[in-house]
């Protein structure tokens, strides 16, 4: 959600400097002879046309789009590409949709395009082929994390199937003999449904195992403040970990922001307290 939020922002952003308002056929049309590859500027025409000529004149925006950007740049195809799908998932039929995809897969990157596909289902709900999608990134790029991650959120978040949750993270554990990052996000993932308890306890088991990563540490201590747990409790955290063997660099950084923990909790005693313990320095 974060990562859309930033997306369209940036949009909005590249659209002032651009200056394409009021927008026309001519002015489009006039930008894309310079900049061809853009597929900012396909898909703002391409959503222009819609709101003034409906969906089929928008469709054949799309369609002119994917064979004018040229392949060598890959990311403007993909984009373009995935706005299209993003059109016939919300204007189109199921045909159409399919369509898209299937001109998408010969294309793109499959993983890239699978994954988009998968989450349009499941914004209609379509939770069967939403979890096939997943699945099949999950069997045919198994040393992806990231496709681990999505099939186990899916299950716990989305489709509130503990078995298959389950049977998901033993495999996926098989899969991945390093299983630190696997374990960290399906213990971020109980926080975020609110069982915190299980999230603590794999956190727990995590840091006693790999006591020296800091960036388990910062996520345990950000989701028990954020989602759980108490000011003592966030405090014997930090406790705990700035007496960890960490480096002198990331020491600091903690340190600080156990001192801005405390500030925000209105304790200035406590913050000057650990500024002086801990050797921070205070901005005036």
């Amino acid at each position: 959600m974060n990562r859309l939020l930033k997306a369209e922002k940036k949009i909005r952003n590249k659209e002032n400097k651009q200056g394409l308002a009021p927008y026309s056929v001519k002015t489009f049309e006039k930008a894309l002879l310079s900049s061809p590859n853009s597929s900012y500027l396909w898909v703002k025409y391409a959503a222009y046309v819609l709101e003034g000529f409906g969906a089929d004149k928008a469709r054949e925006i799309f369609e002119a789009a994917v064979e004018k950007v040229d392949s060598t740049e890959e990311r403007e195809k993909l984009n373009v590409y995935l706005a299209w799908m993003n059109f016939e998932n919300h204007f189109g039929t199921e045909e159409t949709f399919l369509r898209a995809t299937s001109k998408a897969l010969n294309v793109n990157s499959i993983e890239s395009v699978l994954r988009h596909k998968a989450l349009k289902h499941l914004q209609k709900g379509q939770m069967e082929d939403c979890e096939e999608a997943f699945k099949y990134l999950c069997k045919k790029f198994a040393k992806n994390l990231r496709n681990w991650e999505d099939l186990l959120k899916f299950y716990l978040v989305d489709l509130k199937n503990e078995d298959k949750f389950e049977e998901c993270l033993k495999r996926g554990l098989q899969v991945h003999r390093d299983s630190v990052e696997l374990r960290k996000k399906v213990a971020s993932l109980y926080y975020e449904i609110g069982e915190s308890e299980k999230g603590k306890t794999l956190f727990e088991n995590l840091v006693s195992e790999k006591p020296k990563r800091s960036d388990l540490w910062t996520v345990y201590i950000q989701l028990e403040e954020k989602k759980a747990g108490g000011v003592e409790v966030v405090r014997d955290l930090y406790e705990r970990v700035m007496y960890s063997k960490l480096s002198p660099k990331t020491f600091k950084t903690i340190a600080k922001k156990y001192y801005e923990f405390e500030l925000r909790n209105n304790n200035q005693e406590k913050a000057n307290e650990i500024a002086n313990r801990f050797n921070i320095m205070i901005d005036p």
